[in-house]
């Protein structure tokens, strides 16, 4: 993949990403409204038995940051890629500490639609040297 389409699939995948987090951040507030009351029960079980505390104003600064790094992929910066890995790295560390995660279906798909362009964008930026270096090998052979 040349110069001029990764950086054009870098910056589709972001938007997509970006998009399909807003949509999984913000989705519930609008759409969980809509769910009888046992289900609203059910959905209200998410982040039970958390050791970290659970409050609405903890997520403003990470969406924030995770919404700053979508910006500074979009523009191609090296601190967007740096900021995006410092979030799922931190989220990783974190998950074991944050509860059981309940979604609705429309955020499940938004959840896996974000993950999945986030792992395809940090795989570009940080491991795609390793695709060009196998297929110069393979040229030479």
């Amino acid at each position: 993949m040349d110069g001029l389409n990764r950086k054009a699939t870098i910056r589709v995948l972001t938007l997509i990403s970006a998009l399909s987090y807003v949509i999984w951040v913000f989705g519930r507030l609008v759409l969980w409204q809509d769910f009888d009351e046992n289900v609203q029960m059910i959905l209200d079980a998410d982040g039970y038995g958390a050791i970290l505390p659970e409050h609405e104003y903890a997520y403003i600064p990470w969406i924030s940051i995770s919404l700053l790094s979508y910006v500074g992929l979009f523009l191609l910066r090296p601190w967007g890629r740096n900021l995006l890995a410092i979030v799922y790295l931190l989220t990783l560390l974190l998950s074991p500490f944050s509860g059981v995660m309940i979604h609705a279906p429309f955020e499940r798909f938004f959840f896996t639609v974000f993950m999945l362009c986030d792992g395809a964008i940090l795989g570009l930026l940080f491991f795609a040297w390793r695709t060009e270096l196998f297929d110069k090998s393979r040229k030479s052979v």
